[in-house]
């Protein structure tokens, strides 16, 4: 996350009248999450492999492997 000036030093706030995913605490934004572990892209992965299973040409079994090896 950048300033609308280029810089990259942004204050990680929590917002503690929020709740996260199934409940979660503390929510917080800023650019602290830089420094987290992201998750997100293996979901973006499978999304991708099941549409495209359902909507195009099946995955290989060599393809499969790779992404099972992720």
């Amino acid at each position: 996350m950048y300033t609308i000036h280029g810089g990259k030093d942004m204050e990680e706030i929590e917002l503690t009248h929020l709740s996260g995913h199934k409940d979660s605490r503390p929510v917080r934004i800023g650019n602290g999450a830089a420094d987290h572990l992201q998750l997100d892209i293996y979901g973006e992965l499978l999304d991708f492999v099941y549409l495209s299973q359902k909507f195009a040409r099946p995955l290989g079994y060599d393809m499969w492997l790779a992404v099972r090896d992720l």
